[in-house]
C-alpha cells in the first residue's frame, strides 16, 4: 500500500535532529545507497536500500553491523551493476521491499 509511504525533505540547522526524530518514529526507511543511508544505523531503524553491486561493501562495514545487530533489519538490494542500475525493473525492487517489510512484523 503506497498510502503509507511518505517522502520528507528537511533543511536548515535542525535538519539532522528532525531526521533522527522521524527515523525513531517510523517502521522503516527506504534509501538509495548514499551516505545518508547510514543514518538509520544510528537509530537502529529498519532500512531498505538499493545499491549497485560495485558499491555493495560501503554499507557493510563492521562498525555499521555492530550498530544494527548484524544488519538484522537492513536489506541491501544489490542485484544490478552500476551500468544496469538505472534500468532495473521497478516491480522487482518493489517486490523485494514488500518481502522485507513483511518480515518486519
Amino acid at each position: 500500500d503506497t498510502e503509507y509511504l511518505k517522502s520528507f525533505v528537511f533543511e536548515g540547522a535542525n535538519s539532522i535532529d528532525c531526521q533522527i526524530s522521524l527515523l525513531k518514529n517510523t517502521r522503516c526507511s527506504i534509501y538509495g545507497a548514499s551516505g545518508a543511508a547510514t543514518l538509520p544505523f544510528f537509530t537502529n531503524t529498519p532500512m531498505f536500500a538499493q545499491q549497485s553491486r560495485e558499491n555493495g561493501k560501503r554499507l557493510l562495514f563492521e562498525w555499521q553491523k555492530r550498530l544494527t545487530n548484524g544488519h538484522k533489519y537492513i536489506k541491501l538490494f544489490d542485484k544490478y551493476s552500476m551500468s544496469n542500475l538505472y534500468d532495473s525493473p521497478v516491480q522487482e525492487i518493489f517486490d523485494e521491499f514488500k518481502e522485507f517489510y513483511r518480515e518486519l512484523n
